[in-house]
C-alpha cells in the first residue's frame, strides 16, 4: 500500500506529460507498483503465491530507468 501512495503522488508531481516516453514510464512504473504490491497484499490476506512480484519490482526499475533517460534528455 504504501508504493500505491508513492505512485500517486508521482503523478500528481510529475510535469504535464508532453512526451510519450515520460507517459510510458509512469504507467510502467503505475503497472509494476501494482503487480509487486498485490502480489504481496494477496500473498497474505488470501495465501497466494508471489510469482508477479518479480515481475513487477523489474518492472519499476525499468520505468524509474526510463523515466530518468527522459529527464536527462530535457
Amino acid at each position: 500500500l504504501f508504493r500505491l501512495r508513492h505512485a500517486i503522488g508521482l503523478a500528481a508531481l510529475a510535469p504535464p506529460l508532453r512526451l510519450k516516453l515520460t507517459l510510458a514510464a509512469l504507467s510502467t512504473l503505475l503497472l509494476g507498483i501494482v503487480l509487486f504490491s498485490g502480489s504481496l497484499v494477496a500473498a497474505v490476506l488470501m495465501g497466494a503465491p508471489t510469482a508477479l512480484a518479480p515481475f513487477g519490482g523489474t518492472l519499476m526499475i525499468l520505468a524509474w530507468l526510463v523515466y530518468a533517460a527522459d529527464a536527462l534528455r530535457r
